[in-house]
C-alpha cells in the first residue's frame, strides 16, 4: 500500500529546540574536555586553560538550561536555578582556592557574582513556591512534611555534589 515514498519524519519547534539545545550543551563539554587532554592545543597553556573552562561552563550551564526546561517532579520552582548557583559557587571555590592570579580572580568574581544570584533566587523561589502550594490546596501535615522533605533531600544532595566536585578539583 506504499506509494514509494518514505515517510519523512518531522520533529515539533519545542522538540528540535530541546534537541539543539542538548546538543549544543554536550558539544561545549566535550571540547571542553577534548582542551582538558590537548592542554597546548592553541600554542599556550594559559589560553588553552581559559578557553577550556569557558566552554565547560557554558556547557554546564546549558544543560542545566534545558533540563530546568522538563517538566519538573513537584510544584516546588527554583531548584534549577539553586543547582546552577550552586555549581557557579563550586566553581568560583575551585578557582579562588586553586589559582591564585589576578585573572582567575576576574573570573572567579563573575562565578561569585552570578553563583550568589542563583542561590538566592532558588531559595526564594523554593520558598514562595512551597507558600503558593500551602495556600492553593488544603494540605494536610502529610502533604507539608513530603514537601519539606523533598526540598530537604535536593537541598542535602545540591550540598554533596557541590563538595564532590570542590574535592575532585583540588585534586
Amino acid at each position: 500500500m506504499s506509494d514509494g515514498k518514505k515517510k519523512k519524519i518531522i520533529f515539533s519547534e519545542e522538540i528540535d529546540n530541546k534537541i539543539n539545545g542538548l546538543t549544543l550543551g554536550f558539544a561545549f563539554i566535550v571540547v571542553g574536555l577534548f582542551l582538558l587532554l590537548v592542554p597546548n592545543y592553541f600554542g599556550n597553556e594559559l589560553v588553552g586553560q581559559i578557553v577550556r573552562w569557558i566552554f565547560i561552563v557554558i556547557g554546564v550551564l546549558g544543560l542545566l538550561l534545558e533540563f530546568s526546561k522538563i517538566k519538573p517532579i513537584s510544584d516546588i520552582k527554583g531548584f534549577d536555578d539553586l543547582w546552577v548557583g550552586a555549581l557557579l559557587l563550586a566553581g568560583w571555590a575551585a578557582l579562588f582556592l586553586l589559582e591564585r592570579n589576578s585573572l582567575w580572580n576576574i573570573l572567579g568574581f563573575f562565578c561569585l557574582f552570578f553563583g550568589m544570584y542563583g542561590v538566592f533566587r532558588g531559595i526564594f523561589q523554593i520558598i514562595y513556591s512551597i507558600r503558593l502550594n500551602q495556600k492553593s490546596k488544603v494540605q494536610t501535615k502529610e502533604n507539608i512534611a513530603s514537601d519539606v522533605f523533598l526540598f530537604l533531600t535536593k537541598l542535602v544532595s545540591l550540598a554533596l555534589v557541590v563538595l564532590q566536585l570542590v574535592r575532585a578539583i583540588q585534586g
